[in-house]
């Protein structure tokens, strides 16, 4: 009896164990492949986003130095309306930097001598924009002035953006426009422009024959 449960138990079959064929190990590769690529696909896309908002959160403080760079520049203009042509005034100046014949005295009262030839023309605009360009101190000019006017890179902001002045004589003004270049300047939409008067031209009447 003994015997014959022992026979029963060895002619049972064994469990089979079931081995993933080749083919179906081939198709688990290629799917891990589609995820990857799907992956990649999702990260190709998702970086310009970031890159673009990114961008966006920097433009705040490019327009913090463009404006740094504008106020500069017309600061220096505005100050040099001011003591072109003064012959005697409240400020510690020069003739080589007030352009004028004399000495400059300091003193509280403002005397004024501008070129008669400018006054009578009605341009004190041209010879101011020629004195500018030569003039480097007092406080120091932070961009260069064209003698004749025109257009001019006043600073790189980054490397993407610039700023650019436009100055143009007008009578006895000065008017300036300054505006952006460089790939990201559309976004930022900049533009300021400005008229700036010489203080010269009001003594033209005093030294007119």
């Amino acid at each position: 009896m003994m015997a014959l449960y022992v026979n029963r138990l060895r002619a049972r079959p064994r469990p089979r164990l079931h081995r993933r064929s080749p083919a179906r190990a081939g198709m688990t590769l290629l799917e891990v492949l589609v995820a990857v690529l799907i992956a990649t696909s999702g990260i190709a896309l998702l970086v310009p986003a970031f890159v673009r908002q990114l961008q966006v959160s920097n433009e705040p403080d490019r327009l913090t130095k463009v404006e740094a760079v504008v106020s500069s520049d017309l600061d220096w203009i505005r100050d040099y309306a001011r003591w072109w042509k003064m012959q005697q005034g409240p400020y510690n100046l020069s003739s080589s930097i007030t352009k004028t014949a004399d000495d400059f005295e300091y003193s509280p009262e403002l005397v004024y001598a501008p070129p008669a030839s400018a006054c009578e023309s009605g341009t004190l605009a041209t010879p101011f924009l020629e004195d500018a360009s030569t003039v480097v101190t007092t406080p120091p000019r932070p961009f260069s002035v064209p003698a004749g006017g025109g257009s001019a890179d006043l600073s790189t902001v980054d490397s993407e953006l610039k700023v650019q002045r436009t100055i143009s004589p007008m009578g006895s003004r000065v008017h300036l426009r300054y505006s952006l270049s460089g790939v990201r300047s559309d976004s930022l939409r900049f533009s300021r422009q400005a008229s700036v008067l010489i203080e010269a031209a009001a003594w033209c009447e005093k030294t007119l024959p």
